[in-house]
């Protein structure tokens, strides 16, 4: 028995002490999506590049806003939402700890309130051209 325990305390570890100790990873690894509401534009580049459509863009015509927002449960973190953002407002993190108690804690929202036509003041997208005067504005789709 004490030859057995010899025997095993020179071989060390066999495991990884991961629930108690951070998990090395790679420097390039893919995980958790950061969205920076400070640098986003609300363009709608990353909803359209996201094949799993984790990323959502809805308006809310009433209320004068879009909501982006992810659902983590979704994504499959392959990282063409950061390659689509003209921004870089999105960037991969290392981190990939996604355990939640609620189902709800796996989704992230970030408000934006929409620009208002300068002729007509309600939220559009105005059509520039050289003559503004005789285009009408382009009501905003929701």
């Amino acid at each position: 028995m004490l030859k057995l325990w010899k025997v095993n305390a020179k071989a060390g570890d066999a495991t990884v002490k991961y629930p108690f100790a951070p998990f090395p990873t790679n420097k390039d690894m893919r995980g958790k999506p950061e969205h920076n509401a400070e640098l986003c534009i609300a363009c709608g580049a990353c909803g359209v590049a996201c094949p799993a459509d984790a990323i959502r863009m809805d308006t809310d015509l009433a209320a004068d806003t879009i909501t982006w927002s992810i659902d983590y449960g979704r994504c499959i973190f392959c990282g063409r939402c950061e390659e689509a953002c003209p921004m870089e407002a999105i960037k991969l993190t290392e981190e990939f700890e996604l355990a939640v108690m609620s189902k709800d804690d796996l989704t992230s929202k970030s408000v934006y309130t929409l620009e208002h036509c300068s002729r007509c003041g309600k939220p559009s997208v105005c059509a520039r051209s050289a003559n503004a005067s005789s285009t009408p504005c382009a009501p905003l789709r929701p």
